[in-house]
Parts: C-alpha cells; structure tokens; sequence
C-alpha cells in the first residue's frame, strides 16, 4: 500500500507496533458503532483486525504527524457498495474511523481530501462511494464537506454487530465532480 502525506498526517500501511493505539480507539464505545463494528473488547481481537488489515492491504492508518501516533483508519475497498451503485469506470467504497480524542480537528476531512487525490490522481479510479447511518452526523458533515453527492438512503440494508438491520445513506463523487484541477 503505497503511503502519502496531507497537512497533519501520513496515511500509511498499518504495522503490528500500531497495536496498542489501534486497541485505545476501537475499544470506545463511540467509535466502533457509528460505524457498524462492535468495540474491540481485548487486545486480541484487535490483534487479529490489525492482522487483516496487514493482509488485505486496502486500510490505511491515519498517523498524527507531531506524534507518530496511530489515531484512526481510512479504508478504500472493492466493496458492496460500488456493486449497487457502480460508476463510471472503476471505484472504490471508502470508509473511516478516527479517535474520539481526535473528533472535532477538521483531521477526517483532511485525510478523506487526500485519499481522494489519491484515488483520481494516482490510483486512476473514476468514482468513489461512502455512506453514514442516519444517526452519525459528523460523518455526514466529512462526507459533504469533500463533495460527496447524495444518491440514495437505502433501508434496513446494513446489519451491524448486534444483527440490527440499519439504514444508509449513501454518495458518491466521480473524478470529474472532483474540484477542477485537482484530479488532472
């Protein structure tokens, strides 16, 4: 996975030394759900996600330039989503996670702009989708602050950890919504 840089933070493959900071975010309860994961309940289990993430080779970690500390993920998949809604060309679903230390700094967006400048400049894919639950209103705000356009709430189509069918709101953003010159 090849690494890249914004303002505050290299977003670069995950290594196993990322464990601990990996367990201090995925173990809060207001992390995990607004996503659809359940918090990580031991180090082990953290273990074996920061293994698959080593091994799928899709999820960044977003590292805190002034500290070299791990404080969340970004992921960009072949995921269902692109199935439903494909684009133009090739996509990608992306989806993210970030310390609840962390919320509030403007640090999402900002990795999010990058991996978008990332995916149109450098790994040629044409769109990409995301979706939030309804309830999760800081990753709506992420979501429209980079552009993202609204295509469709689809319901009772996500279970989460507890089996709880959950709604979704999806978008997405081709190269060509992309803010001119920024993809070219």
């Amino acid at each position: 996975m090849e690494s890249f840089e914004t303002e505050r933070l290299l977003l670069r493959a995950w290594r196993p030394e990322d464990l601990d900071d990996f367990y201090a975010y995925c173990k809060d309860p207001a992390v995990g759900p607004n996503a659809g994961w359940k918090p990580h309940e031991n180090k082990e289990e953290s273990r074996r996600i920061l293994r698959s993430f080593l091994q799928n080779d899709d999820t960044w970690a977003l590292e805190l330039k002034e500290n070299g500390r791990a404080v969340g993920s970004l992921g960009m998949h072949r995921g269902r989503l692109c199935g439903l809604f494909p684009g133009p060309g090739e996509g990608r679903e992306i989806g993210y996670a970030l310390s609840r230390a962390w919320w509030g700094r403007g640090l999402m967006p900002e990795a999010v702009r990058g991996a978008m400048d990332f995916a149109f400049r450098k790994a040629g894919l044409e769109y990409l989708v995301v979706a939030h639950f309804p309830s999760n209103a800081r990753s709506k705000r992420v979501i429209e602050k980079c552009g993202f356009r609204y295509l469709k709430t689809l319901h009772g189509s996500y279970a989460d950890y507890r089996g709880v069918k959950r709604d979704e709101v999806v978008y997405r953003i081709t190269k060509e919504e992309y803010p001119a010159g920024r993809a070219g």
